[in-house]
């Protein structure tokens, strides 16, 4: 029987990208930036307020790994799940938790109304990203820079839960559990480290890119065109 890491694609390669989730493709987004000023319809991704925390003791781990320096950028690829959807996450690449993952407190029924989008709860996740109760877990590999996953609680989800075995300093590899959603509908981020001389260019493993906005369901519950599933290649990574 196959082992889960070797179910996740080019399991003992950091260059090809997996996805730690089961979902569908929200956005992704190249060079963010550490500060982004939001206007109604088109949401941006802001460093600064995605890492971030109002606990004190959350704020100066953040401040002292200096994770807004070390993405800003970078690249944020997110997704989002359904009630339907596999709940559990998978660790995305293979090499170190460089801290104790954390869940920042927040919101959980908060969303923005946008009356001329389809799901108004899908359509403002950057905004969710960023004031929601959601989790924190950084992994520094050797060959591809850092790695941070963001696991995002919406709706009606009771709680975010990293696994026992993601503690400061141990092993992963590709596949390893990494967590779970405790119920109901939510939303993943993962953000990678710009790095010299090279590109991620977001695209399955037949070679077909995903669009950096695709089009939304209809409803919050409906499924995206680009399906995203758990341990599968949204990337690669190429040189430049």
């Amino acid at each position: 029987m196959e082992s889960i890491h070797e179910l996740s694609a080019d399991p003992d390669s950091n260059r090809t990208v997996i996805c730690p989730n089961d979902g569908s493709l929200f956005r992704w987004q190249p060079n963010i930036a550490e500060n982004d000023v939001f206007w109604f319809k088109d949401m941006k991704y802001s460093l600064s307020d995605i890492l971030s925390s109002p606990v004190k003791e959350q704020q100066k781990l953040i401040d002292r790994h200096g994770l807004v320096e070390m993405f800003t950028g970078g690249y944020i690829f997110q997704t989002y799940l359904n009630p339907y959807n596999f709940h559990r996450w998978w660790c995305p690449v293979n090499g170190e938790v460089l801290f104790k993952p954390f869940a920042i407190p927040g919101c959980f029924f908060n969303k923005l109304v946008l009356p001329d989008f389809g799901g108004a709860t899908t359509a403002s996740l950057p905004y969710l990203a960023q004031v929601n109760a959601r989790g924190l877990i950084v992994f520094k590999t050797k060959d591809y820079g850092h790695v941070c996953c963001i696991p995002l609680g919406m709706s009606e989800v009771s709680s975010i839960e990293f696994d026992r075995a993601m503690t400061k300093g141990a092993t992963v590899r590709k596949g390893q559990e990494m967590g779970k959603f405790n119920y109901g509908g939510s939303s993943f981020a993962i953000i990678y480290e710009k790095l010299p001389g090279k590109e991620l260019v977001f695209e399955t493993a037949k070679g077909k890119k995903f669009p950096q906005r695709p089009v939304l369901p209809k409803s919050s519950s409906g499924t995206g065109q680009n399906v995203t599933n758990i341990g599968a290649q949204i990337g690669v990574w190429k040189s430049v």
